[in-house]
């Protein structure tokens, strides 16, 4: 209780034991991101999420919504995802959204329940949204099926997903 010895006692020696802690006993934050693991034929991530982006903007814009024919993608859908891709990669973020793709195309499917055992039974589709807040706003995301809402359509801006010189994460 406060005002006896015991209690006086032990503040003394909280302070007793931060003299005898190092500066340095918390590590200086820094980003901490897995590497995806890149499938055959790829030793680089951002060469990696190009491919799928590029494959995925076919997908999302290269065809006629009337008549459902192909069509090459516009000049304005290259350029933002180039913008887009260039951030991503000057930001150090490939890995971080090879890992988003992979983990809602996993949701989005009925994969064995064990990895390793084909056999195995499989699971239901785990329910992903469309997607939500400032990550509507990446072409990226759009294209590699992350999100559902097309930000060029709906006039969305990358910026408010991520900045160049933003200190944090992506949402």
């Amino acid at each position: 209780k406060p005002g006896s010895k015991t209690w006086a006692d032990a503040c003394a020696m909280t302070q007793v034991i931060a003299d005898r802690c190092d500066d340095q006993v918390i590590p200086t934050p820094h980003q901490r991101l897995p590497h995806y693991p890149l499938p055959e034929g790829f030793d680089d991530s951002n060469v990696y999420l190009k491919k799928l982006v590029k494959d995925g903007a076919v997908n999302r814009y290269g065809y006629d919504l009337e008549t459902k024919a192909r069509i090459p993608l516009t000049t304005e859908v290259k350029e933002r995802l180039k913008t887009e891709l260039d951030i991503i990669a000057d930001m150090g973020f490939p890995d971080y959204f090879l890992i988003m793709w992979d983990v809602i195309n996993w949701c989005r499917t009925d994969a064995p329940i064990e990895f390793d055992n084909p056999d195995a039974p499989r699971k239901k589709p785990i329910l992903v949204g469309p997607g939500r807040g400032s990550a509507a706003g990446s072409a990226v995301s759009y294209c590699l099926g992350i999100v559902g809402i097309d930000p060029l359509y709906n006039n969305l801006l990358f910026e408010r997903f991520l900045e160049p010189g933003r200190a944090g994460m992506p949402d």
